[in-house]
């Protein structure tokens, strides 16, 4: 039987990887991207991909947990 070897397991990630994961579809659409996301691999830094254009006051009712 063969095994997956290239599979990325979340467990194994840190906050910050799951929230940037995350961040690559629930993303506010009106970031200004620098390269194209579907070059994003897991455990990438979200901010190397996009900008958010939320401002302070819309950053406090995201719901990140």
């Amino acid at each position: 039987m063969k095994t997956a070897t290239y599979i990325t397991q979340y467990k194994k990630l840190s906050k910050q990887q799951l929230l940037d994961a995350c961040a690559l579809c629930h993303s506010d659409t009106t970031n200004k991207s620098f390269n194209t996301l579907f070059k994003f691999d897991i455990g990438d830094r979200f901010n190397q991909y996009s900008v958010t254009n939320l401002t302070e006051k819309d950053a406090k009712d995201l719901d990140i947990q």
